[in-house]
Order: C-alpha cells, then structure tokens, then sequence
C-alpha cells in the first residue's frame, strides 16, 4: 500500500463506528443512506453528495445517469449540478473510468485527478455547470447491479478547496463497500433501464422532477420556456407510465408498486 493510501488507526475507529451507526438505524433505507453520506462527509471533509442510478456507462456510449439522493447543494447549485452531470461532453471525461468497470465488472472508487489526469473537463461545455454548482474536488464510484445498470455516487469539495487524496478515496470506498444491501434499494423496478431512450434535456427535467422542483423552477433553471417544460414534462410522464409529479417520484423512491 502507498504511503498516501495508508490508513490511521484512528480512520479505521471511525469506520467501523460510522458503518455501525448506519446498520442500527431504525429508519428506511434513505435514511440509511443519508446518515452515511453525511458521516462520509465529515469525515474526509466533503461539502456535497449525489447518489443516483447509472443506466448506461460503457466505453463509446453516452453516460446516462441520474441523481436520486443528495446532500449539501442548494437548490440553484443543484440545478447546475444536473447540468454538469448530464451534459454530452462528459461522456468523453469518463472514458477512461468507463472502460476499467468494464473491465472489471466490480465496485471501484476513483478521484476526479484519476478519471480524468489531463483536466479535459476544463475544456468542455459543461465545465461552467461544474462552476455554477461550485464543484472541483470528486470522489466517483460505481458499483454493478446487472449487466448494465450501477449504482452511481458523486462525493464533492467546492471551488478553490484542495483536492481529495488517495487516503480520502480509499475511506469512501471502504464505507461504500459494506453497504451492498443499500446500493440495491431504493431504484424503480426496471431500474432505469430506458433512461437512454430519453434525451438530455429531457433527462434533466426528470432529475429535477424527482427532487420535487416545480415546472417554473425547472424551466428557470434550465433557461427554457414554461411551454417547452411542460411539454418535455409530459413526455416524461408518458415514457414512465405515470400521470403527476408525485407518482413519478414514488417510481423512482420506492419501484413501480410504490407501497402496496
């Protein structure tokens, strides 16, 4: 192990106490989830996080994917958030991360300054977005749950903060690790599996559909009109066999029978 990977006592303590916490948590799974990304946060002294559902993340194709859960944005920077992550120019960004899971079809865990060493992002259209939602620093992982779906988080430091170290890297990994009942709950049933089928914009309209933002946000956020939105909207509510805002977010928590 290299020196920079190398774990303290202490890190390993407060693994064991964190990961312990979040198994004698009463609550649901989101609660689970929460109360670890938070306790992953503080430790390696993160600002944000993001986990969500890849439904497509393999070398020359368009990453797909979108954030369910997350933690520490605001609502704009959210927004921007959404942006960032789903524009096209990032699926060359995770060229080189898309064709190691390839490879070895397990959960891996990698630094932004790892995915992507020659800082292409910079020199992409979605660098602004990543501005606007005030990130630099990232934490990656992915983990399979079939042939072509992942469980996908995203843990964030701000602009102008150091980057994480491979220290940093491997405590998240560590703890997102050991959870692998967690990263199987909490998907619609086909787990996402037509999500490429949608475009981009229409893509970001659902991400922030499920987070409960109103249409007029999602249309000033996105800069579109109100009249596109709502179209953009219905098609989204078509495509998922849902009619309202509220049985869509059910689909996407709790899987298409919801609670019954």
């Amino acid at each position: 192990m290299k020196n920079s990977d190398r774990l303290e006592v202490n890190d390993a303590r407060a693994i064991v106490r964190l990961l312990g916490e979040v198994c004698a948590n009463p609550g649901d799974h989101v609660a689970k989830k929460r109360q670890l990304m938070d306790g992953i946060c503080e430790m390696i002294a993160a600002d944000r996080w993001g986990w969500g559902l890849a439904a497509q993340m393999e070398p020359g194709k368009p990453s797909v994917h979108i954030s369910l859960l997350h933690g520490g944005f605001t609502e704009k920077t959210y927004a921007a958030y959404t942006q960032a992550y789903s524009h096209p120019e990032m699926t060359a960004v995770h060229e080189l991360f898309a064709a190691e899971i390839a490879e070895k079809r397990c959960h891996l865990t990698r630094l932004r300054q790892q995915m992507d060493p020659e800082e292409g992002f910079k020199k992409t259209g979605a660098y602004a977005y990543w501005q606007a939602a005030d990130i630099d620093g990232v934490i990656m992982s992915l983990r399979p749950l079939d042939s072509t779906t992942f469980s996908i988080l995203g843990i964030y430091r701000r602009c102008g903060a150091d980057l994480f170290t491979p220290r940093e890297n491997r405590i998240a990994h560590i703890l997102l690790s050991e959870v692998p009942s967690l990263h199987t709950q909490g998907w619609p049933d086909d787990r996402g599996i037509t999500l490429p089928n949608l475009s981009t914009r229409k893509r970001m309209t659902l991400g922030l559909l499920v987070q409960g933002y109103k249409r007029e946000q999602i249309a000033d956020h996105l800069r579109l009109s109100l009249h596109t939105v709502n179209d953009y909207v219905q098609a989204v509510f078509k495509h998922f066999a849902v009619r309202s805002q509220a049985e869509l977010m059910v689909r996407f928590q709790s899987g298409d029978g919801g609670d019954k």
